[in-house]
């Protein structure tokens, strides 16, 4: 119908035509985030929702961003686009293609003088850039929505923005400084009643503790991490809890309990859609099943995880690749001495 209107249209009907139609999606967007927040069935209604109306939501951004600079209910729109959707487009949207969407966001919010936006398009730009690798890129984004979230004295935005700054200092191996970071995000996300934000903060405080050999207490974290995502219906953190309890335990050389995490993890992770949390937990399982002597399964679940990981470009996809690599010269190297 959108392509059958544009070209019946005149100019200026047709301006106005896409307009409303950007409008109208960009409220479905955030109806299905919505959705979303409400976890358990609504989950997935939100997701099939978001599915169905891809298109339109990608139609309506381009619209919105190509005619913001001249046009401020277009500037408007292309500000909300990246937000009203924010927790669906991380399970459906590739990060390169967030990066275009919140740089025009950025743009528009800068020139709609919108403080508060411009620091949450800023620290998704982090976000975005952490997912591909690029931790020092994504702290310098962190930092300056930082900057942002004190000055205009938004709570929630600053602790989301120290928890991200802590996995950031995680991933360059600061892992006391990542601790840091993390325990004033609980802090913040305790005193302003934040559940998700406190399981996150949790999550990644057991992160930190297993990176430093502390598996015990990593545990514990994150048990309370699944505790409040099951309590909520985060069914994404659910799965992300179950993967990082099948990490510790495996640390810990339990590795049919660690099996049993991953096999939950990757449940969840198809059930929802989540590529990069399917491609991790078959990468983990494959991890297990090696420790095991169960060479055939972990090959399997390593090509098949290496499949997804380049799929979505994720960095993990070379350690995969140079695993597998190893493995089947090792094979290839007890065959020939067997021979």
């Amino acid at each position: 119908m959108r392509l059958f209107a544009e070209v019946r249209l005149e100019a200026g009907e047709r301006t106005a035509a896409q307009r409303g139609h950007a409008a109208y999606f960009m409220i479905v967007a955030a109806a299905g985030d919505d959705l979303y927040l409400q976890g358990g069935e609504s989950l997935k209604k939100a997701l099939a929702l978001f599915d169905a109306e891809w298109v339109n939501f990608q139609a309506g951004q381009v619209w919105a961003a190509a005619h913001a600079s001249k046009d401020d209910a277009a500037a408007k729109l292309c500000n909300a686009f990246p937000d009203a959707g924010a927790y669906c487009l991380a399970l459906r949207q590739h990060p390169r293609d967030g990066i275009r969407w919140l740089e025009a966001a950025l743009a528009a919010a800068r020139q709609l003088k919108n403080r508060g936006a411009e620091g949450a398009h800023l620290g998704n730009l982090g976000l975005a850039y952490f997912s591909l690798g690029g931790s020092r890129r994504a702290v310098e984004y962190y930092e300056q929505a930082l900057a942002i979230s004190r000055e205009i004295g938004g709570w929630r935005g600053e602790g989301q923005v120290l928890g991200n700054l802590g996995n950031a200092y995680h991933s360059l191996g600061e892992y006391r400084r990542a601790i840091d970071y993390h325990e004033q995000r609980l802090k913040i996300a305790r005193e302003i009643g934040d559940r998700r934000g406190e399981g996150n903060a949790l999550g990644n405080l057991g992160l930190a503790y297993d990176s430093l050999g502390e598996y015990r207490r990593a545990i514990e974290y994150h048990e309370l991490n699944l505790q409040i995502a099951h309590e909520i219906g985060d069914r994404r953190g659910e799965g992300n809890s179950l993967g990082n309890l099948g990490n510790a335990y495996f640390s810990l050389g339990e590795y049919r309990r660690a099996i049993e995490y991953h096999e939950l993890n990757l449940q969840i992770a198809r059930e929802i859609g989540d590529q990069r949390g399917e491609g991790n937990a078959l990468w983990n399982m494959s991890l297990a099943f090696d420790m095991l002597g169960e060479r055939a399964q972990a090959i399997a679940h390593a090509e098949t995880a290496l499949k997804i990981l380049e799929q979505i470009e994720s960095p993990n996809a070379a350690r995969v690749r140079a695993q597998l690599v190893a493995w089947r010269r090792e094979g290839e190297g007890r065959g020939h001495s067997a021979g």
